[in-house]
């Protein structure tokens, strides 16, 4: 842990992931429902896409190829959603194919308030839900109505149901204390239950075994529910589909915006600091001790660059083999997107990807989610604008330094403060030589192409042989 010398610093590793194609986000649907939340593939269905809506229970299949609605999947006007909240995420038993159950997790304007569901798809039809079958897995209270949590999901590796709730509170935590640290309340925690049974068959309202090893399965040290604590609103997680780590963005409250990361075959307990922690840092707004062994994030940024971190998922797709092992995260407040890789314990990249994913500026609305589809392609969901995009490759093009779909002044400037490297430094650089001369000449030859659809003012020739002469001059 550390001490927070200013709210503006922000502690990541930048860097530039070489990737021999530019990356786009292709309009996949548009305005399929009101303020999509969730848009994800169900196990044995990899022609359809599942887009849920906020403040509603509705849930509508999309045709993976073109986007277009096939069936309304779910529709139940009489779950009391809240305008903001309603359907928050949604996730498929791995035995879907066979078995036809899914989980929901709904926030509602009455108590108990957020509950996670257990619903089936309807027998004689396969396209819509079952509106007669609903299981409670498990409800919690959250009067304050706020930091909901609203993830779900099912681990590749052990099969079971994860779940993140919010601490409940505003600010520096919620009124009555510390839940978030309190290991016998639900809220700010993830949650780890076994949905394959029922060790409560007298309580309707919760059907679930407690795994064998969860960190707390007996009970007497914590709820045998929780597998880690200390988080504050991690309202979207994501599975690595290949290894089984978990990704978690946790949203900040004055100060850092943080990945968590738990690895696959983790058996929990781990403690992620808040609220005497915030990032990595000692919060200075509250007088709590850091808790005993707190795990720092893998990442964190500063809450001026951006207010409402995304946590997204590790890009496993077949499309882009470039991307692959890519971990995708966003705010929801700056709407940027970026990727970090994480190898052997160390994050060894963050690239901001916002420009070459949306080339015009404000073109994306309100980042909510990342999805993918059932061919593992990444999908992005903006809640404002009501759009499901996938994120396709485009080809790459020769002088773009800086990767983003563009030649352009940036380019220049990464040139210009690599002249003199050896050859090979700069990605798009078709020349075999030290950076110098050939690769400004690459640069001036390419000016103004764009792998995306986006025009870019293209100066004078002659602008650019001064900017290149004065430079190389300097360097002399």
């Amino acid at each position: 842990m550390r001490l927070i010398a200013g709210c503006f610093f922000v502690l990541s590793l930048f860097g530039s992931q070489a990737l021999a194609v530019s990356l786009q986000a292709q309009l996949l649907a548009e305005n399929p429902v009101s303020e999509p939340m969730f848009a994800i593939a169900a196990p044995g269905s990899p022609d359809h896409i599942f887009v849920g809506s906020r403040g509603t229970m509705d849930v509508v299949i999309l045709d993976r190829t073109t986007g277009q609605t096939v069936s309304t999947f779910m529709n139940l006007p009489n779950a009391t959603p809240v305008a903001q909240d309603g359907l928050l995420s949604m996730a498929f038993h791995p035995d879907y194919d066979t078995n036809g159950l899914f989980y929901t997790y709904t926030f509602s304007n009455t108590d108990p308030f957020v509950r996670v569901t257990e619903r089936r798809r309807s027998v004689a039809n396969p396209l819509i839900a079952d509106p007669t079958y609903e299981r409670q897995i498990f409800e919690m209270p959250n009067e304050r109505r706020s930091h909901n949590g609203g993830w779900v999901g099912f681990s590749p590796l052990d099969g079971y149901l994860y779940a993140t709730t919010g601490d409940g509170g505003v600010n520096n935590g919620a009124a009555n204390g510390l839940p978030a640290q309190d290991p016998f309340d639900l809220h700010g925690k993830l949650l780890r239950v076994d949905v394959n049974g029922d060790s409560y068959p007298a309580d309707p309202t919760r059907n679930y075994v407690i795994p064998p090893t969860n960190p707390y399965a007996d009970g007497v040290a914590a709820d045998p529910r929780v597998f880690s604590l200390g988080l504050r609103h991690s309202f979207r997680a994501g599975f690595d589909s290949q290894t089984g780590d978990l990704y978690i963005g946790d949203v900040g409250s004055v100060y850092f915006e943080e990945v968590n990361f738990i690895p696959g075959g983790s058996t929990g307990g781990q403690n992620f600091g808040w609220r005497a922690l915030e990032g990595s840092a000692d919060n200075p707004s509250v007088s709590d001790p850091a808790p005993p062994g707190a795990i720092d994030p893998i990442h964190e940024y500063a809450r001026g660059s951006g207010a409402s971190i995304v946590g997204g998922t590790v890009y496993r797709g077949s499309a882009i083999p470039e991307l692959v092992g890519e971990y995708f995260f966003g705010d929801y407040v700056r709407d940027g997107i970026s990727t970090l890789r994480y190898e052997n314990g160390v994050v060894t990249s963050v690239t901001d990807r916002t420009r070459q994913l949306f080339p015009t500026f404000n073109s994306l609305g309100s980042l909510v989610s990342f999805g993918e589809d059932g061919l593992g392609e990444m999908l992005i969901i903006d809640v404002q604008r009501y759009d499901i995009y996938r994120v396709v490759a485009v080809p790459s093009i020769d002088g773009d330094y800086n990767e983003d779909g563009f030649v352009d002044v940036i380019d220049y400037t990464v040139w210009r403060d690599n002249v003199g490297a050896p050859a090979g430094t700069l990605p798009n650089d078709p020349n075999s030589s030290v950076i110098g001369p050939d690769q400004y000449a690459t640069w001036v030859a390419e000016y103004g192409s764009v792998a995306a659809s986006a025009a870019v003012p293209e100066p004078s020739a002659l602008f650019l042989v001064v900017i290149g002469g004065a430079l190389l001059a300097t360097r002399r």
